[in-house]
């Protein structure tokens, strides 16, 4: 997998990340800051939540048919590996507006869970966050994550639950 590099980490620093909640209100989330009340009030017990997408793999520019059949795969893989979660349509955008990405806010799984989610689906780096916290911007093309994504499923399974 493709490393950030300095000049792309700080895009994904400078993005505009926002949240669609029910009702239509949109709220945006910022790396280092704690989240909006209106995030930790619908998280309810849950309190901790990632950012996924499955568009532009490795910030390589996709056609739009591939990154809509993306996303719905990753619909079908948070489906599938967390019947329980639940999520948020979301998007992040260049401050320019020269790249957007349609993302989901994904609550009630394990953040490890879902870094290795997003890895699989080519991603470098995700935005997570708990409730009393600040918003994280997490690589995932280094460390913890891209070890365990490398293995298979169920030894993912045992150390998720080891280090959750």
């Amino acid at each position: 997998m493709s490393a950030a590099t300095p000049i792309l980490w700080e895009a994904y620093r400078a993005a505009h990340y926002a949240v669609r909640m029910p009702g239509g209100a949109r709220i945006m989330l910022r790396p280092d800051v704690a989240p909006h009340a209106s995030l930790c009030s619908w998280l309810g017990v849950d309190k901790s939540w990632a950012m996924l997408t499955a568009w532009n793999p490795r910030s390589e520019p996709c056609p739009a048919a591939d990154n809509r059949a993306a996303t719905r795969a990753l619909r079908v893989a948070l489906t599938r590996r967390f019947p329980a979660a639940r999520w948020l349509p979301a998007q992040s955008t260049a401050p320019d507006g020269q790249w957007r990405e349609v993302q989901l806010l994904v609550a009630g799984a394990a953040r490890h869970a879902l870094a290795i989610l997003a890895w699989r689906f080519g991603q470098i780096a995700i935005l997570d966050g708990r409730c009393g916290g600040r918003v994280r911007l997490r690589r995932l093309d280094t460390g913890l994550g891209a070890r365990l994504a490398r293995m298979d499923s169920d030894a993912a399974a045992w150390a998720e639950s080891a280090v959750a």
